[in-house]
């Protein structure tokens, strides 16, 4: 975990080295911007630095604005940017950055039509921010959505492995949560055998 910190302050410390050698707004700098949001949201993840989450989503709105479509990685950015966002409501509660968080995740899967890992992220991320909005909207169309995207994500992790696992995971707790809310007793067949698959995979 030590050692792990220490990267992050090296990584956080070179791309803003690199953010002071490039203040031209262009491509490149959108680049570094971006690098820069998520070594500051890792690092928020072992410091607990409300300030490190902040920048995060103050530098990833920078680099949004420097990728407007077509640009490839404006996918990228839009992802991250919502990851960062529905982090910081579980954290500070606005309710406005979870519905920031959805709207971006819509637009990110928007631009990962392909069938790769890349979409299945994308999928997972708004199949989050949805499953968070219904816990606290209560809205079951949330639920249901975070659903039918967790499954479509879940069919792009073909490897037997820890992505896999996640995937298994993530689908498995919204369909506990949705027979919580129904009582069908299918969706908790379903999540007990998902669960079991998770486990095995993991080392």
């Amino acid at each position: 975990r030590t050692g792990q910190l220490e990267h992050l302050e090296e990584s956080v410390k070179l791309y803003r080295d690199a953010c002071a050698l490039q203040p031209e707004p262009n491509s490149d700098r959108g680049r570094i911007l971006h690098y820069l949001a998520n070594s500051l949201a890792r690092r928020f993840q072992y410091s607990r630095d409300i300030g490190d989450l902040e920048e995060a989503v103050r530098l990833g709105r920078q680099a949004l604005l420097l990728r407007p479509e077509p640009n490839v990685d404006r996918a990228f950015a839009l992802k991250n940017l919502a990851l960062d966002l529905t982090t910081r409501f579980k954290h500070i509660g606005d309710f406005g950055d979870l519905e920031e968080a959805v709207a971006l995740g819509r637009e990110a899967l928007k631009l990962r039509y392909g069938r790769d890992g890349d979409r299945g992220n994308a999928l997972e991320t708004l199949a989050e921010s949805l499953a968070i909005r219904f816990k606290h909207s209560g809205y079951p169309g949330d639920l249901e959505e975070a659903v039918t995207l967790g499954r479509e994500a879940l069919g792009l992790r073909y490897s037997p492995n820890v992505i896999r696992a996640r995937s298994l995971t993530s689908l498995a707790t919204n369909l506990r949560d949705r027979y919580f809310h129904t009582r069908r007793m299918y969706d908790l067949d379903e999540s007990i055998v998902l669960f079991r698959e998770a486990l095995n995979l993991y080392p």
